[in-house]
């Protein structure tokens, strides 16, 4: 018998960004409803308008505007808003290829050359990596968290500016996950069994007692509907990274997905142009990695983030965990050209 074919990993974005109003064409009278009434149709105009743009250029398919189009009163000027819409399908609908990014990098560019559309610091630009209309499997969700609670978070943070550290639209999960805080209605694990991958995060039997009390109960989960309890955010704000669309009702919509929400997405500052051709390759190389490694290679893996968190240098720890993941060089270099850039940004706001 023929062995299946793995399924293939896809992904998916959300741009972030700020359109000015006056680009549709409104009355005075129904601009100031766009603010009043957030649900208001008129409000999809804008997304009709972003689609016919980019469609001129030649990327419509697979470009799509969301029916989760919002507009808010979180004002940059009087007539401009801020807005956020799905600009790429979030249902994971791009394999993970080279010209997928390509084309994502078109369309950033072509919303950064818009003459209405601007961005700021409240912008985000948040990845959704699935398998098409496959679920990743609860061991790849288990392991992929597990390395980023154990020092992966910490190890890929000289990649983002520090608004984009730990504020409410992306949490660390290290702090904030359910995991670590209280839960008014923690699931029941009476009964579970301890995965056997729980002694793989901890191969030299080290480990602070917070970190194995709550991997403990990540490798407990029957199934990804308890393993999604398990790691949910406590109240006010989301996590960087954002297991919950792997539910079932999700899964039922074709849209299960890992969200990956660190990134910013001002395009107008240095590198995140760049950023948003490389940043979808190291999420879906993360959940590839979680997917496709044995034992011995997510020991490795677990070793370097422990190893690396002790480093003096965040690039020397940044580089060490971006390399055994199993990165491309060309990538870990851009990606270490962008921290580099960063952290000499950071060194001159402090000077």
């Amino acid at each position: 018998m023929a062995t299946p074919n793995p399924p293939e990993k896809t992904f998916g974005i959300e741009f972030e960004f700020l359109v000015h109003v006056d680009l549709i064409g409104l009355t005075e009278k129904q601009k100031a409803e766009l603010s009043r009434r957030p649900q208001n149709e008129q409000v999809y105009l804008i997304a009709k308008v972003i689609e016919e743009y980019l469609d001129g250029l030649g990327l419509r398919d697979p470009v799509e505007a969301s029916n989760g189009l919002r507009i808010t009163n979180n004002r940059r000027s009087e007539n401009e808003e801020k807005c956020t819409a799905w600009i790429v399908k979030r249902d994971d609908s791009l394999p993970d290829s080279a010209a997928s990014r390509e084309k994502c990098s078109r369309v950033a560019q072509a919303l950064h050359d818009h003459p209405h559309v601007s961005f700021n610091y409240t912008c985000g630009l948040h990845v959704h990596v699935g398998l098409g209309d496959q679920v990743i499997p609860l061991l790849a969700c288990q392991k992929l968290y597990s390395l980023l609670f154990l020092g992966g978070e910490e190890a890929l943070k000289p990649l983002f500016r520090p608004c984009r550290n730990n504020n409410k639209h992306c949490l660390d999960i290290r702090t904030h996950s359910s995991l670590v805080t209280p839960q008014e209605d923690p699931p029941d694990l009476t009964g579970s069994v301890l995965g056997e991958g729980f002694k793989h995060c901890f191969p030299d039997d080290d480990g602070s007692g917070e970190e194995r009390a709550a991997l403990d109960k990540l490798w407990r989960a029957a199934d990804i509907s308890k393993f999604c309890d398990l790691v949910e955010g406590g109240p006010g704000g989301r996590l960087a990274y954002w297991f919950s669309h792997l539910r079932y009702e999700d899964q039922i919509m074709g849209r299960a997905t890992i969200e990956f929400r660190k990134a910013e997405g001002n395009l107008d500052e240095p590198e995140n142009l760049n950023f948003v051709h490389t940043w979808p390759q190291v999420c879906t190389t993360l959940v590839a990695f979680a997917m496709d490694s044995g034992p011995p290679e997510f020991e490795r893996a677990i070793r370097a983030v422990r190893v690396g968190a002790a480093a003096e240098a965040p690039g020397t720890r940044l580089n060490l965990f971006l390399t055994i993941v199993g990165l491309p060089g060309d990538v870990v270099s851009s990606l270490m050209q962008r921290a580099e850039v960063l952290a000499s940004e950071q060194s001159g706001a402090i000077a």
